[in-house]
């Protein structure tokens, strides 16, 4: 007898080998699991659950005191289950907000941030409302708060970065603009917050401090303060516009992204321009232009 080595054993069956034996085994226990999962009015599944998870579902069980040599097989095939498999949320009474996944994100599925104490019953449902079968979105305000409160602190400013960029997003949406994806949304908040991060570690100059304060402009006239930028590794400029008043009260105002490469001489352009429009659109025709370039 000749003997061939475990790796070629393992080899696929195009290649002369028997596949890998060890995760063709795990698959089969693993969808003996997913049977389990759905069919909940078998008799070996009432027996399990009678043995070794009374109080809670298959996914949320232990493998007990003594376990059978089945169940012993299956429960080791319950990681895979729960690896490849998402809750879909109807009335949300069964999933738990912490530990169950069932968020739409492909990467965990899961809250991936510190649990925090909203109640006895953390459940899905309790965002749910009953009558309207919606969101509730109290509650989401509620928890989002209870988070940053209890275990985000040292990240609040970049969660409220990431809320004025969905924000900012969310209006594109309805007033028909080209959006975002997730991902790259994110992206782009997450490079403005390091950039300003970055910004505040560095030293700062005694001499390079500007002492220029702004001016009220005369009688009857309005101030349009205008701003424009660019990133290093971003396409595009982003532009600010302020209207004020000879009182220095606020008019308008206006904070914008266009896309395209532009120098920074053309992007404080750009701020001016849309300032004259902003302007033109609320009927000041008495206007000042300032920019900071």
């Amino acid at each position: 007898m000749s003997w061939v080595g475990w790796k070629t054993l393992c080899l696929s069956k195009i290649k002369g080998g028997m596949r890998d034996l060890h995760a063709f085994s795990m698959a089969l226990l693993a969808k003996q699991g997913w049977r389990l999962l759905h069919n909940l009015e078998s008799m070996v599944y009432k027996v399990y659950k009678a043995k070794y998870f009374p109080t809670g579902n298959l996914l949320q069980s232990h493998i007990g005191h003594n376990p059978s040599y089945a169940w012993r097989c299956i429960w080791n095939a319950l990681e895979i289950v729960q690896q490849g498999s998402q809750w879909r949320v109807g009335d949300g009474i069964s999933i738990n907000i912490w530990e169950d996944r069932w968020l739409p994100s492909p990467s965990t599925y899961k809250m991936i941030s510190p649990t925090v104490d909203i109640g006895d019953t953390p459940q899905v449902s309790s965002f749910i409302d009953p009558n309207t079968r919606t969101c509730s979105g109290r509650d989401l305000c509620e928890i989002t708060f209870l988070m940053v409160y209890q275990g985000l602190t040292e990240q609040l400013e970049f969660f409220w970065t990431m809320a004025w960029y969905i924000w900012w997003d969310r209006n594109k949406r309805v007033h028909g603009d080209q959006y975002e994806t997730d991902q790259e949304l994110f992206r782009q908040a997450q490079q403005f917050y390091n950039e300003v991060k970055q910004l505040r570690q560095q030293p700062r100059d005694p001499q390079a401090v500007r002492e220029d304060k702004w001016e009220a402009p005369g009688e009857g006239l309005f101030k349009i303060n205008t701003d424009g930028a660019t990133f290093a590794g971003e396409r595009g400029a982003r532009l600010g516009v302020v209207i004020r008043d000879q009182a220095g009260s606020f008019i308008a105002g206006l904070s914008c992204r266009t896309p395209g490469s532009y120098s920074a001489e053309v992007a404080e352009a750009l701020a001016i321009q849309e300032g004259c429009l902003l302007a033109r659109e609320l009927g000041l025709r008495q206007v000042i232009v300032e920019s900071d370039a």
